[in-house]
């Protein structure tokens, strides 16, 4: 007799490109049938995903859920976990976690994990802000489990007002067979690239970087930037004006949506910059280390677990930023040389795609979830 599949529900606020939503159509892609089965209720329409959902052939059910729509749409959702009859339902990100706060008296041995992808609650928009709060008030009785995507993301929920006796930590993980560690030495010093991934969000700390890549123009006159990610190109009338009045509309190359294979950006790149103000994790962390880029960043997400401090700058320092660069320049190759192994070697052992898919199957088979 073969065993029952591992039916899950996912439900996500939106499928529009974002770590969270590139996380959980790894886990469906990877963790595929006999042995499971997924199936996505999005909480608004769109898709940004819509080549995988259609060639992984992955159930999907978008709603358009509004305060008008928020009945039939919970009828929707009661008629689809009844006919899907799956194991787990799992959430991501808080109006998701909310949602199943409601459901939960009308599910019956049906395990509920919330997932967190944002590393500081408290910096967010004030909506977000209250929902996060109403879920904690919930998070002792509600989920079976609580998955944090790093220690970061732990600690501050867990201060936010979480239950900690709820929470697991599963590091966000690489696809370490996609990267080929090909370390940057000797290092371009007179006229090299440095790159910037992220997507057009206050969050990311475009302006940090820019401003940083200004003081940089002046010190390596031949020096090049190249910034990647969602809206980041030409009609972004905010963007361009940041660039234009720091005088760098001739030195910094948009790239726009970075594509599937993320590859190319960072063969480009003689130093990767995150200058990012806030990150539950940073992915584009350990694709550098696992590239062999240098890595210069903010102090955020789990940068601390790959590079050395004297790389690590407070949030919003463009001048400390470009300042270590400068000091990264200085150092001779074998040095750099050796502090990319190092951070190579750390991706390696905890944040590649196999680690974080076996810690999800733990959680997934684990008789405390599944009955």
């Amino acid at each position: 007799m073969e065993d029952k599949p591992i039916k899950i529900i996912h439900i996500i606020s939106s499928l529009e490109k974002g770590g969270a939503q590139g996380l959980m159509f790894e886990i469906i892609k990877s963790l595929e049938k006999p042995k499971y089965e997924h199936l996505i209720i999005s909480l608004k329409t769109g898709n940004a995903y819509a080549s995988i959902t259609a060639s992984k052939s992955i159930n999907l059910i978008s709603l358009n859920l509004s305060a008008y729509s928020l009945l039939s749409s919970f009828k929707k959702i009661l008629k689809t976990v009844k006919e899907f009859k799956p194991t787990v339902i799992q959430s991501w990100m808080y109006h998701a976690d909310f949602l199943t706060i409601i459901l939960k008296p009308l599910l019956r041995n049906i395990k509920i994990i919330w997932s967190f992808h944002h590393a500081h609650p408290k910096k967010n928009k004030r909506s977000s802000i209250f929902i996060a709060k109403f879920c904690s008030h919930f998070s002792s009785f509600i989920p079976d489990a609580i998955i944090a995507c790093s220690d970061l993301t732990m600690r501050e929920h867990i201060d936010f007002g979480y239950s900690a006796n709820k929470i697991i930590v599963i590091n966000n993980g690489v696809d370490e067979k996609r990267f080929k560690y090909n370390p940057k030495i000797p290092l371009s010093r007179k006229n090299p690239v440095i790159g910037f991934i992220g997507r057009w969000h206050p969050i990311k700390g475009h302006e940090t970087f820019i401003k940083a890549a200004k003081i940089l123009s002046q010190e390596i006159t031949s020096s090049r930037f190249i910034m990647i990610g969602s809206n980041i190109d030409q009609q972004n009338y905010d963007l361009n004006n940041i660039i234009k009045t720091n005088d760098l509309a001739e030195k910094i190359e948009l790239y726009g949506e970075e594509e599937v294979d993320i590859r190319k950006y960072y063969e480009m790149m003689d130093i990767y910059i995150c200058s990012s103000w806030s990150e539950s994790f940073s992915l584009t962390i350990v694709e550098s280390a696992l590239q062999g880029i240098p890595i210069i960043s903010t102090d955020v997400g789990i940068v601390r677990e790959i590079i050395n401090d004297d790389l690590i700058n407070q949030t919003g320092d463009s001048e400390g930023i470009a300042s270590s660069v400068m000091k990264l320049i200085e150092y001779n190759d074998e040095k750099i040389e050796t502090q990319l192994k190092d951070s190579y070697q750390r991706a390696l052992n905890r944040f590649t795609l196999d680690r974080m898919l076996r810690d999800y199957e733990a959680v997934y088979e684990n008789h405390s979830l599944i009955d």
